[in-house]
């Protein structure tokens, strides 16, 4: 039989676990990125230039699968469409979103659609990479919801050659 181990009543540390956590908030800031992170994380992924048209801002993950070499290592994590790797992790909010319009009325318009149009261009411009070798998901989010989130997904700095 064990002995019954005695405590000092008089000791802070009676009856508080050295594995201690506060409790679980779900409105916690980093609970809803880590949640939006999530969801990101879960949509389709389409060719990067061939991305259907819609409307709204939010965030967007770009993923490369190509040869160029100084982007190997990233198109490595990437084979067989495993989509491991991120390249670039980017927001588009409407105007004004980022500056204390998080509350505005009305549509957002394109915007994420035309930053995700913008990286399509950027890379046209480049001799040594190809459009077909780009890939990307995005979310559409309410305005607040945006630099949350990109906050968390954008562990992934962008990578240059």
């Amino acid at each position: 039989m064990m002995a019954a181990k005695h405590t000092n009543p008089d000791d802070p540390r009676v009856g508080v676990s050295q594995n201690t956590r506060a409790p679980y908030d779900p409105l916690d800031l980093r609970t809803l990125a880590e949640s939006m992170v999530k969801v990101v994380l879960e949509q389709r992924v389409y060719p990067l230039g061939e991305v259907p048209s819609f409307e709204g801002a939010g965030v967007y993950v770009i993923y490369y699968t190509g040869n160029y070499e100084p982007y190997k290592s990233i198109a490595q994590k990437n084979k067989g469409r495993r989509w491991d790797q991120p390249i670039y992790v980017g927001e588009a909010a409407r105007k004004g979103g980022r500056k204390g319009g998080v509350l505005a009325e009305g549509p957002a318009g394109r915007v994420l659609l035309s930053r995700l149009k913008n990286h399509v261009d950027s890379i046209r411009g480049r001799k040594n990479l190809e459009v077909e070798d780009f890939f990307c998901r995005y979310l559409v989010l309410k305005d607040f919801f945006i630099p949350l989130c990109e906050s968390l997904i954008g562990k992934y700095a962008p990578t240059r050659p």
